[in-house]
């Protein structure tokens, strides 16, 4: 089975969070056919309810870190999300722009901790996105 076209189960979902139309959509797009269900949230709120309530084991979650429609950000999503995430196995994304400062170096103590699973700064290039998200799967095989 080729991972980079196909995710090992279809009934995994892939989470994207992120206050811009133009990114949810560009990431559904680019995604729909590696995950059964694609599912968008404009704010953290949104999606922190959806990790709880209807992920399936082993999807993925793509959360923006900076989300003004929000009254926290995607840090703080993966650190409230992480509980129930660890029983399911979904990994955790954060992508942003603009990161620096004490900013990246929360993001670096998140992913050597093993809160997030990753960091893809914006902009970023489709195929950098995939392979970090879909690298996941392939190692897994």
């Amino acid at each position: 089975m080729n991972t980079l076209n196909t995710v090992e189960s279809t009934d995994v979902s892939l989470l994207v969070v992120d206050d811009h139309d133009l990114v949810r959509s560009a990431l559904k797009r680019m995604f729909h056919r590696q995950f059964a269900r694609i599912i968008t949230a404009a704010t953290t709120h949104e999606g922190l309810d959806i990790i709880k309530d209807n992920l399936e084991p082993h999807s993925t979650v793509i959360s923006d870190h900076h989300n003004p429609l929000s009254t926290y950000n995607g840090a703080t999503l993966a650190e409230l999300s992480k509980p129930f995430r660890e029983v399911k196995g979904i990994p955790f994304y954060l992508i942003s722009g603009g990161v620096h400062g004490t900013e990246l170096d929360t993001i670096k103590t998140l992913e050597r901790d093993q809160i997030i699973h990753g960091f893809i700064p914006k902009p970023f290039s489709i195929s950098e996105i995939r392979d970090k998200v879909l690298g996941r799967y392939k190692s897994r095989r």
